[in-house]
């Protein structure tokens, strides 16, 4: 058997509306997502960054950070389809960075992928973790840098309220499957997408 040689790479790209239909195969749109224009009708700019004067019942917009293989599989039993250590530290300078030194990010993910981060990375320092689910007796041992959400519009609204509107920077949302669907029919900004492909 001949040596394993994994090609890598990591892209950011404007994202737009331009999903119409909800698909776990989200990445074969791409290349449209590249071609189409896009608006921003919300309480940020392009980058995600906040307007300093929100107004009533608006959002965040927010970007999307999402690891994927050559078949636009996302996870594997509750899992990245890999684990590169330049993934990781490009997960981290992404969503923890901020020009504002006196602000930070909030990252938004499903219970699952709560669950799926070990038990010492719990939560994920220096960003507010945003964990989303409907189940009422759902409980987080540490409520430092921790808020739970009912719901994807609900977490948006928070985020888009004070204080949330004057302390966190840039919103990225970070799986799972059922989070990624809804989002990309929203106000997504920019994609950050990882690939690895594996030749053996």
């Amino acid at each position: 058997m001949g040596k394993a040689i994994s090609l890598h790479f990591q892209k950011s790209w404007l994202c737009s509306s331009c999903f119409q239909k909800p698909s776990l195969r989200f990445c074969r749109r791409l290349s449209s997502v590249m071609a189409s224009d896009f608006s921003v009708i919300s309480n940020g700019d392009s980058n995600g960054n906040v307007n300093p004067n929100p107004q009533p019942n608006q959002q965040r917009t927010y970007q999307v950070v999402v690891a994927a293989t050559q078949d636009w599989g996302i996870g594997k039993d509750g899992q990245l389809p890999w684990r590169l250590p330049t993934d990781l530290k490009f997960f981290k300078e992404i969503t923890e960075k901020t020009s504002d030194p006196g602000k930070k990010n909030a990252i938004v993910m499903g219970r699952k992928t709560w669950e799926s981060i070990p038990l010492q990375y719990r939560p994920l320092s220096g960003r507010l973790n945003v964990v989303l689910t409907r189940s009422g007796s759902f409980d987080i041992a540490t409520a430092e840098n921790v808020v739970i959400c009912g719901s994807i519009n609900s977490a948006l609204e928070l985020l888009a309220s004070s204080p949330y509107s004057l302390s966190i920077e840039k919103v990225f949302v970070i799986g799972g499957g059922q989070i990624f669907r809804y989002f990309f029919v929203l106000k997504c900004t920019f994609l950050h997408l990882l690939c690895s492909f594996l030749f053996m």
